[in-house]
């Protein structure tokens, strides 16, 4: 965010966002420069539309050695917590000496235009799969290490991002069925504008098709008001057995607009939900929750939907295993917290969020526009700050209820206030972990720090990985976060006053 610091008193003890001290606690003093230095470089256009262009030419001209270290020494450094577990351990280490979580999140992803063709070979896929595997094994580790080093904390978190562990193609594709799944039942539903109060009766589908749905189609399904909601409808069509219901004669009324999975994409999928489930299964054993980063909206839907009616009903009970993300700047984003919230209902399980912004306004934009589709984007930050606090103030009222556990991913001080307003107000608890914040690692520290040092659960999500693969994500988000980026005066402004107190006292 680009909101000037300040105090805030949130009745449990000040929490002083103005404090560069505090915010720079346990830095030398170049780490300081390179925090003021790296902000004020990122305030050019250039270096962030170029950076791995930039890169590139370096490990051409300087070569692969001089240039890691040269990237270790700024961004890397400010951003990244380490090449390994074991180096990324150290990082760790210094944050939970200032009652700051780590986070743990291998840096790796892909989009569409990357990786593999979209028609592969047996034997391409083959390759493909035993990577996807090698990054999942990362992945677990990952989990086992957050819960090794903040043994101490009240709920310890890692991070993973679908799209690095299975095609990207059939994801595209099987959230194209997913939102075909959700247009149809739209198309069938009752009128209204809580999405919650839509049904699709039975008898509605008979009308629709005569003689093709059997009056015994939903059999053994629960029932409201006669009809199915839009959570009955998605857990009955489920991704893991939609392909048989393509196949049945009974379901091809309802599914004829679907496109069909091969062979081999059945069998892709069924690999991708064996490592998924195996994150679950590691992260409950571990006692560590998994934040399920978004994605663009073209994946979005199928990892929504696996997230929300696989991963959590068998991984969720009383403690959320399992975080949903919520981007805020998607103007549908109520609506899903209202129905991933009826969802938790449904399966009787609490409820877990990271909320958000987002990251992939620009291109979410750019994409609308060249497919000629409505953007689901808002327009505008005042309408995108007030989704994210609406969306935030009904979360926080569910955890008050007990329903639910809920991440303030934010770096926008207005908002982090917000919260501490909220959770004041409804007195909730800071000791049992329902309420955590989180910013990424290099920024925000002026919210962060002072967060942790009032005793809230303050959490950095610490990127790691080959120096490459970093550089590439970094590169994604500082282009995708460009305005908070450019912006970030309150981050220059105390690294500036830090740099200022060290020098002259």
């Amino acid at each position: 965010g680009t909101d000037a610091p300040a105090t805030r008193d949130d009745g449990r003890g000040a929490v002083k966002f103005d404090s560069p001290e505090v915010a720079t606690a346990g830095k030398t003093a170049w780490e300081v420069f390179r925090g003021w230095m790296v902000f004020k470089l990122f305030t050019y256009d250039f270096p962030v539309d170029h950076s791995m262009k930039l890169y590139n030419f370096s490990r051409r001209l300087l070569g692969r050695w001089i240039t890691s270290k040269l990237l270790r020494a700024t961004a890397f450094g400010q951003f990244a917590g380490g090449t390994d577990e074991v180096d990324t351990a150290k990082t760790v280490e210094r944050l939970a000496q200032r009652n700051i979580s780590s986070i743990w999140n291998y840096s790796i992803e892909q989009d569409v235009g990357e990786g593999s063709p979209e028609i592969q070979s047996v034997s391409s896929v083959a390759k493909q799969e035993k990577e996807f595997q090698r990054i999942n094994e990362i992945y677990l580790k990952s989990i086992e290490m957050s819960a090794s080093c903040n043994c101490d904390r009240p709920i310890r978190f890692a991070a993973v991002k679908l799209t690095a562990i299975v095609d990207i193609y059939l994801l595209k594709k099987l959230s194209s069925m997913v939102t075909r799944l959700q247009d149809k039942f739209l198309s069938l539903a009752t009128s209204s504008d809580n999405i919650l109060e839509r049904i699709v009766s039975v008898d509605h589908l008979l009308k629709e098709h005569p003689g093709k749905v059997p009056k015994d189609y939903f059999a053994g399904k629960r029932r409201v008001k006669s009809g199915l909601t839009i959570v009955d409808w998605m857990d009955h069509f489920g991704l893991l057995s939609l392909q048989p219901q393509l196949n049945s004669e009974r379901s091809s009324a309802v599914l004829d607009s679907l496109p069909r999975l091969t062979d081999l994409e059945l069998e892709q999928l069924n690999s991708f939900v064996k490592r998924i489930e195996a994150i679950g299964e590691c992260a409950s054993s571990e006692g560590v929750s998994v934040l399920v980063d978004a994605e663009q909206t073209y994946f979005q839907a199928a990892i929504h939907h696996l997230t929300m009616h696989h991963l959590v009903p068998r991984f969720n009970g009383q403690k959320a295993v399992i975080y949903n993300t919520i981007q805020t700047y998607l103007t549908t984003s109520f609506d899903t917290l209202m129905v991933d919230l009826a969802s938790a209902r449904h399966y009787a399980v609490k409820y877990g969020v990271k909320v958000v912004r987002g990251g992939y306004m620009d291109q979410e934009r750019r994409v609308a526009a060249s497919l000629g589709h409505p953007c689901l984007v808002h327009p505008d930050k005042p309408s995108t700050d007030g989704s994210y606090h609406k969306t935030l103030e009904h979360t926080l009222n569910e955890v008050a209820k007990g329903h639910a556990s809920v991440m303030v991913a934010s770096h926008n001080q207005k908002t982090v206030e917000f919260a501490l307003e909220k959770i004041r107000e409804l007195g909730l608890s800071l000791e049992d972990g329902s309420v955590t914040f989180g910013q990424l690692l290099g920024m925000g520290d002026y919210l962060t720090y002072p967060l942790a040092q009032a005793g809230y659960v303050a959490n950095k999500v610490m990127p790691y990985g080959p120096i490459d693969a970093v550089a590439s994500y970094l590169s994604r988000r500082a282009q995708e976060n460009r305005g908070m980026v450019k912006n970030a005066q309150a981050e220059r402004f105390l690294y500036a006053r830090e740099l200022r107190r060290r020098m002259w006292g």
